[in-house]
C-alpha cells in the first residue's frame, strides 16, 4: 500500500542533516580537545552546532505532528532523531563541562576516545543514506553492526581502542605502565 503513495523525503533529508550534524559535533568536540587550550572561545563552534541540531531534531518532530503517512514507524522516527540528538548533546556536554572546570588541557585519553567518537559518528552518516532503501537498507546495517554478535569489525575494533586507552590510563595514573 505504501508504494502506492506520494514519498515524502523529507524525513530522510532532516536524519542526513541531523547525522551530518552529529559528525560536526564529534569533530568540534575533538577539536576542542585535541588543539587546546580549552577555553570559552574555542568551545563556541560546538555549542552552535548543538543548537543546529536542537533546530533539526524539533523540525522531525514537528514534521511528524502534521504528517499522516510516514515513510517509517513513527515510534522508530521519534527513537532515531532523538538519538542523533543526544549524541550531539553528549559532545557539547563534554566540552562545555571541560570549559566550566578550566581543564585548559585534555588528557589523551579523552582525545583518543574522541578521535572513536568521531570514527563511529562518520560511520552511522555513512549507514543514514540507505534508509532511503526501505527494507533494501538493512544489508548496510548488517554488515556493519555483525561485531556486536561476531566479535569482529570496525566497532569491536574502536570499543576494544576505547578501552585500552582508559585502562592504560588508569595503569599510568596507579604508576604501572602497559605494553600493549
Amino acid at each position: 500500500m505504501r508504494s502506492l503513495l506520494p514519498r515524502d523525503d523529507a524525513f530522510f533529508t532532516l536524519f542526513e542533516r541531523s547525522a551530518a550534524t552529529m559528525v560536526a559535533a564529534g569533530e568540534a568536540l575533538y577539536t576542542l580537545f585535541r588543539d587546546g587550550p580549552i577555553t570559552a572561545e574555542r568551545f563556541q563552534p560546538l555549542d552552535d552546532i548543538e543548537h543546529q541540531g536542537d533546530d533539526i531534531t524539533h523540525e522531525v518532530v514537528a514534521r511528524l505532528s502534521r504528517t499522516f503517512i510516514t515513510p517509517l514507524d513513527r515510534e522508530d522516527i521519534h527513537r532515531l532523531i532523538h538519538v542523533f540528538d543526544d549524541v550531539i548533546d553528549a559532545a557539547e556536554d563534554a566540552g562545555e563541562i571541560a570549559v566550566l572546570c578550566r581543564v585548559g588541557t585534555a588528557p589523551q585519553v579523552a582525545c583518543e576516545m574522541c578521535q572513536v567518537l568521531v570514527e563511529i559518528c562518520r560511520e552511522v552518516a555513512e549507514l543514514t543514506p540507505h534508509l532511503r532503501k526501505g527494507h533494501e537498507h538493512r544489508e548496510h546495517v548488517v554488515r556493519h553492526t555483525n561485531w556486536r554478535t561476531k566479535g569482529t569489525g570496525s566497532g569491536r575494533r574502536r570499543s576494544s581502542r576505547c578501552s585500552t586507552a582508559v585502562s592504560n590510563r588508569l595503569r599510568s595514573s596507579s604508576g604501572k605502565r602497559s605494553t600493549s
